[in-house]
């Protein structure tokens, strides 16, 4: 059982990565201290669940962009954003993405309910 308090989550900032000839835009948060609290207690709760990454980033992709057109599009993402927006977790979900339907990229692993 994962044992976590809900929190509130304000995402505040715009990142991104490259991903083969696009560019992965994300909203993450600068206070990143709940969700990595969070992570690691699923870690230890499930143990059967793989984890893809030794490190962990929390973040919510947006968009999928061209890079040679990402410094204009980041530019207006980031004034979009402005000063972020908060919401209460007190639910997450695993997801895994799909190795059977491609039309399908993401299936839900597990719910779980924070209290």
């Amino acid at each position: 059982m994962v044992t976590a308090k809900p929190f509130t989550l304000t995402l505040d900032e715009i990142g991104s990565f490259p991903q083969g000839k696009n560019l992965t835009v994300h909203v993450k948060a600068k206070d990143e201290s709940n969700m990595k609290e969070l992570f690691d207690a699923i870690k230890s709760a499930l143990p059967d669940v793989q984890i893809k990454h030794d490190e962990f980033h929390p973040h919510l992709t947006i968009a999928q962009i061209p890079k040679q057109e990402s410094a204009k599009q980041l530019g207006e993402f980031k004034k979009w954003l402005e000063s972020g927006f908060t919401f209460e977790v007190n639910n997450i979900c695993i997801l895994q993405r799909s190795k059977i339907d491609n039309n399908v990229p993401f299936h839900v692993e597990r719910e779980i309910s924070l209290f």
